[in-house]
């Protein structure tokens, strides 16, 4: 699970990173496609949320695990934001957070599809927060 998250996270991250160089626009477009791949990967995978909400059930015990497996993936899309802010475009005090807000809203939206809430209409809700959500803290882009 966590090989096939990694894979597609990096490319991801690879492409928003080669696009730093084509401006504040491009950048934050590639940040919205970033977000997508996250949200569409825990979507198709709700089990990937569900091995994490055993995990995190027990925050002392087994904390390696977000060592190996989480902590190189938030340090990853961490990094690219910092990256950005360095190239101007975008100001980001506090990546840390930000991908970890990201990443908690996210898996809470991945319980709720679970718990029965509305699929497509709740997709497409929550698709449209977190582009909201990232237009807030770094400007207004077209998605």
């Amino acid at each position: 699970m966590f090989a096939a998250e990694r894979e597609v996270l990096i490319e991801a991250a690879e492409q928003a990173r080669a696009a730093l160089d084509a401006g504040p626009d491009a950048a934050r477009r590639a940040l919205h496609e970033l977000v997508d791949v996250f949200v569409d990967f825990l979507e198709d995978r709700p089990e990937t949320t569900a091995l994490w909400l055993r995990r995190w059930l027990e925050p002392q015990r087994h904390a390696e695990l977000d060592q190996r497996y989480a902590d190189p993936l938030y340090r990853l899309v961490a990094e690219l934001l910092t990256a950005a802010a360095a190239a101007g475009a975008l100001a980001e005090p506090t990546p840390h957070i930000t991908v970890r807000s990201l990443v908690w809203a996210t898996h809470g939206h991945v319980v709720a599809l679970a718990a029965g809430a509305p699929g497509a209409r709740e997709r497409r809700e929550f698709r449209a927060f977190v582009h909201r959500l990232l237009d807030g803290l770094y400007g207004s882009s077209t998605p």
